[in-house]
Formats: structure tokens, C-alpha cells, sequence
């Protein structure tokens, strides 16, 4: 999510040395402040920040993955638990989330993807609570040269979720560059 939006500032900051861009679940579309502050506020009380902050980080970042039981799921659910028993660690993390999400959430790149001049590859989870599925073909609305694909059954993180079908996809766009 917050890959795309620093990947699509790059690009348009430095345009001589991208040649292409894969975007995968990409925030960055929020349509105005009014708009960005409400994504931030409905994102602090979602299901990732809420539960990570209330009820507990297990059930907040089991959100980002579709496949609750899949084994990189619940690896990153261990080793973030071991990071949360530890109170520096823990404030350090709740701090570092928080200013992430206001990050993407004040980020607007919707006038920054209409410069794109190069091949862009946008790959999302259609089971993405967080950046639903919608914002993929808003992506390929505003790029010029844009294809979106879809990885069925994958959430947020397609690339971890879904990883040998991803890199099938990404290898496949990679022959056509």
C-alpha cells in the first residue's frame, strides 16, 4: 500500500530512471483532505489498527491475510506477538503504525499517476478489506499504459498470500516489457 504511493512520487520525481512499475494493492487514491481524514479515522478504528491497539495484534494483522490459517500468516502473527511483549518495542510499533497510516492516508497520487509514462503493472487481492478491489481499476483508469490482474483469493498481501501464483503473474508481464 504505502510501496505504491513512494514508488508512483519516484517515478514521477525521477521518470529517467523507472522503466516500468508494478503496483501491488496500492493506496494512494483518497480524493481529498475531507476524504483523506476520514480514511485515516475509519482506518484507526479497523479492524488492523482497532484490534491491534483493543483486543490484541493477532486478530488486526490476521485482517491483512485472507487465508487466516496460511503458514506466513501465522509467522507473522508469532513473531509479532514476541515484538508486542516487549514495551519498547510495543510503543515503538504502535507509534511506527499510526504514522504510517496517517502517511497513506494524507498521500493523494492521483495527479502523479496521470505522468506515468511507462508500462504500468497493477496487481491486486480481490479479498482486500483494507483497499478493496475498486481502487485497482481506478489505478488503470488514470495510467495511460496500465493492465490490472487480479489474484483471486488473496488479501492485502498477494505476494506473501499467493506468492507462485504472483510470481507467475509478475513473470509473465515481465516477457511483455
Amino acid at each position: 500500500s504505502m510501496g505504491g504511493i513512494i514508488s508512483i512520487l519516484y517515478a514521477n520525481k525521477h521518470p529517467e530512471k523507472v522503466q516500468r512499475l508494478i503496483l501491488v494493492n496500492s493506496a494512494g487514491l483518497v480524493k481529498s483532505s475531507a476524504q483523506a481524514n476520514a480514511l485515516l479515522e475509519q482506518s484507526l478504528k479497523s479492524n488492523l489498527v482497532d484490534m491491534t491497539f483493543k483486543m490484541g495484534l493477532e486478530q488486526g494483522f490476521k485482517a491483512l491475510f485472507y487465508n487466516k490459517k496460511h503458514p506466513l500468516c501465522v509467522n507473522m502473527i508469532n513473531n509479532l506477538k514476541k515484538v508486542m511483549n516487549h514495551s519498547q518495542d510495543s510503543k515503538a510499533f504502535n507509534l511506527t503504525l499510526k504514522e504510517s497510516l496517517k502517511a497513506i492516508a494524507n498521500n493523494n497520487v492521483k495527479n502523479k499517476i496521470k505522468n506515468l509514462n511507462i508500462p504500468v503493472f497493477i496487481v491486486w487481492g480481490d479479498k482486500d478489506p483494507f483497499l478493496p478491489i475498486k481502487y485497482a481499476y481506478e489505478f488503470e483508469k488514470g495510467i495511460k499504459n496500465s493492465k490490472v490482474m487480479i489474484i483471486k483469493g488473496s488479501g492485502h498481501l498477494p505476494m506473501l498470500e499467493n506468492a507462485e501464483k504472483f510470481n507467475q503473474v509478475v513473470d509473465f508481464y515481465s516477457l511483455f516489457q
